[in-house]
């Protein structure tokens, strides 16, 4: 099975990887000229999770929460 991503393919079976590149010789990311942009390494993913799940992932949870208490709340308000 292979996988293709922005930047490289990899061969789940053997775990080859080949670098994508566009018409001129740079990798897709490079071609689009963008200032910073760069290849995502095993550290900014480290990274990333890392937020995820100690930032992003509770704030979700209480935001969720605190609509399900609300909506629950509201049942009970009457229009007058």
């Amino acid at each position: 099975m292979v996988v293709h991503g922005d930047i490289e393919s990899v061969n789940l079976g053997t775990g080859e990887r080949k670098r994508r590149v566009s018409g001129n010789g740079e990798s897709i990311l490079e071609s689009l000229g963008i200032p910073g942009l760069r290849p995502v390494t095993a550290a900014d993913l480290a990274e990333y999770e890392r937020a995820m799940r100690e930032e992003v992932v509770p704030e979700i949870i209480k935001a969720v929460a605190r609509r399900e208490r609300l909506a629950w709340e509201s049942r009970f308000c009457f229009l007058g």
